[in-house]
This record gives structure tokens, sequence and C-alpha cells, in this order.
């Protein structure tokens, strides 16, 4: 895989791209059918990308089947009880299964906007909704990178992530998460 094709190189991407058309929007060097043309797409490119890594697999299966076969004392289907590692909360799974449908009815939503100006909002803000939600759901964030990995190993793929994501998002500096992933990910692999 190239390394510009990998879903962190893509986020890392459009954040760079998002805080330099802002700036260039608010200056008034850009208008707001320029900055739509150039967000809506990588937007809309990430949020297929976040999809298919959430639907492929077991994984909302799994969750809603946690949510359907708690019992009144506590106890999964296994007997192991809700606190166990490994095993989420049924409020987990109920958490996970609320969110997905949260991201997937803003994603409809915004590609049905009829408004130029709401459909870029909203997708720029459920591409950054799935962002946060991945950097503060372990689970999410490896199941993302099983779809995507980098090294192979999942602790590794998990802590590039996280880092990514946190440069990001939380520093506001792409340039920074553009630079960590060119050390961690190999031009080709």
């Amino acid at each position: 895989m190239r390394r510009e094709d990998h879903i962190l190189w893509k986020l890392t991407e459009a954040y760079d791209l998002l805080y330099r058309m802002r700036r260039k929007y608010k200056s008034g060097d850009l208008s707001w059918d320029e900055y739509a043309a150039i967000m809506e797409p990588r937007c809309i490119e990430l949020m297929q990308m976040f999809l298919h890594a959430i639907e492929t697999g077991t994984f909302l299966a799994w969750h809603e089947n946690n949510i359907e076969h708690y019992t009144k004392d506590g106890l999964n289907p296994y007997g192991i009880p809700k606190d166990s590692y490994g095993y989420p909360f049924q409020s987990t799974s109920e958490y996970v299964i609320k969110r997905y449908n949260q991201f997937v009815e803003t994603y409809r939503n915004a590609q049905t906007e009829r408004d130029p100006e709401k459909r870029t909002k909203e997708l720029v803000i459920g591409m950054d909704s799935f962002v946060g939600w991945m950097h503060g759901s372990f689970e999410l964030s490896q199941k993302v990178m099983r779809e995507y990995p980098i090294t192979g190993d999942p602790a590794t793929d998990y802590d590039i992530a996280l880092h990514t994501m946190y440069l990001v998002t939380y520093k506001d500096n792409a340039d920074a998460a553009i630079d960590y992933l060119r050390e961690k990910m190999p031009e080709v692999w």
C-alpha cells in the first residue's frame, strides 16, 4: 500500500487542508464555493473509509448481540460479569451502536442536503466527530487500524493512530502529524 492511500495519511492531509482553507476563507482569499469544492470530496472519502472499517467483519453485530443478550443479573450469555476485561458493559455497546447510527445519519443527511454551505459544514463536522470518537475509543481505533494496518502489530498501529489524531485534532498541527507519519510509515508496504 502506498502511504498516501492509508486512512491516517488521508485524515492528516484532510486536516491540513481544512486548516489552510479555513484561514484563506476567513481572510477573504477563498470563496465558499471554492472551499466546499476542495473539502467536500475529502470528507466524503474519509467518511466512506470510516464506514467501511466499522461495517467490515462482526464489530457491529457483536455489539448488537451484546445489547440483546445481557441478563438482568448482570451477566452476559457466557456467564461473564459485566466488568470483566474484554467484554464491555452493555452501556458500552449501546453507545457504540448509538454513535454509529449518528455518524451514518450525519453522513446521509449531508449527502442529501440542498444548501451547499450547510452540506459542507455537516460533512466537516461529521468527519471531525468520527475522528473524535475514534480518538476517544480504544475499541474503535483498534477496529479501524485492523482494517487499515501499518505494521501489522495492533498495539503499535493503535499508538501511531492515537498520536496522529492527537497532533491533528488537539494540537491543530497537521504538519507535525505528516512528519510523524513519514517517520512511522514506509513509502510502500
